[in-house]
């Protein structure tokens, strides 16, 4: 392009004046300016920090509020999934070895229960509501009775008591030590869910274990209860075999040489629901997500048959079960080393 044909810079080709860099700043300068003040007044509607803590304050002269319970009473997110990176090494950890000394085979004394935590995870579905036929008492008392019986037994060899948590309201209610701490509890509880969220809630509390396991692995072992009257329920949490392997699975990530006992989960039924019965029975005797010669597993189902007949929860059928549960596990456990060659 030729000299004579430049442009002033704000000359457009006709001839005419086009707006200049100047122009369009000041222009901007004004549209920013008039939607700051558009953010201030908008901004002077919204109540003031010292608005906000005027509203809350606390009144000195208002009478106190009520005392807490002596139970610990805590509400948890679950844990992040998946787990921080796990690790794993040929060198012996530090653990809680569990013996058959230790543990013993006689319900009148069991002493094992100062070797383990106890967690007890409790159906809370509208069904819990049910009777089976036995003067009016449902399956929600006789699961409330049975864990009153067995709380003060538990706390006799374990001071810190026994946890309770439930499928679908998220009270964690920690260290109960006293039939009457379980029934302020179930007072406090409805049974008033409408699912049964089996694998998810017990994958977040064997989660919740194994994080705390990977930072000290010579915690104690865990066994967690559960009690249900129904098969998990929406659909995707049928698959509660599949979540517990894979929390096995991630204890051999963290400590290869884990016992077999360091976490167990005992099933048990309440009311007369077939289908649960063999949900149950099916859970137990399958084994295929977990590696060889592990079974974390225990169902305790009834007969069915005529409701009348059907005995109800005892606290002595549980530790029955969770005792005959660990020493199963420390028979297969010395079973497997006995076949293992010697070095």
């Amino acid at each position: 392009m030729g000299g004579k044909d430049r442009l002033k810079p704000d000359q457009s080709r006709d001839g005419s004046k086009s707006p200049s860099r100047l122009d369009f700043l000041g222009r901007l300068h004004r549209s920013n300016t008039e939607s700051s003040q558009g953010s201030n007044a908008r901004s002077e509607a919204a109540p003031s920090i010292s608005d906000i803590d005027k509203k809350h304050a606390v009144n000195p002269f208002d009478d106190p509020p009520e005392p807490p319970p002596s139970y610990e009473v805590v509400v948890k997110e679950a844990p992040a999934y998946p787990f921080a990176e796990a690790w794993s090494t040929s060198e012996k950890l530090p653990e809680y070895t569990i013996t058959k000394e230790m543990v013993g085979e006689s319900l009148n004394d069991p002493t094992f229960l100062s070797h383990f935590d106890t967690v007890f995870l409790i159906d809370d579905s509208t069904s819990m509501q049910e009777n089976d036929g036995q003067g009016g008492f449902t399956r929600w008392n006789e699961t409330r009775e049975a864990l009153g019986s067995v709380a003060p037994i538990c706390v006799k060899y374990d001071k810190d008591g026994v946890d309770i948590h439930f499928l679908n309201d998220r009270r964690v209610c920690k260290n109960i030590t006293s039939e009457k701490e379980v029934i302020e509890v179930f007072e406090a509880v409805k049974p008033v869910g409408y699912a049964t969220p089996l694998g998810s809630r017990l994958e977040y509390l064997l989660c919740d274990y194994l994080n705390e396991y990977r930072k000290n692995t010579a915690i104690k072992p865990i066994n967690i209860i559960v009690i249900t009257d129904g098969i998990p329920s929406p659909w995707p949490e049928m698959n509660v075999g599949e979540r517990i392997g894979k929390m096995v699975h991630r204890l051999l990530e963290i400590n290869k040489g884990a016992q077999k006992c360091q976490f167990g989960i005992q099933f048990f039924q309440v009311g007369m629901d077939e289908a649960a019965t063999e949900f149950l029975k099916k859970l137990d005797n399958g084994r295929e997500h977990v590696p060889p010669g592990w079974d974390v597993i225990d169902t305790a189902t009834f007969p069915q048959g005529d409701s009348e007949c059907k005995p109800r929860l005892t606290y002595s059928e549980i530790l029955k079960v969770v005792l005959g549960a660990v020493n199963k596990r420390l028979d297969e456990e010395m079973t497997v080393e006995r076949k293992l060659p010697k070095k």
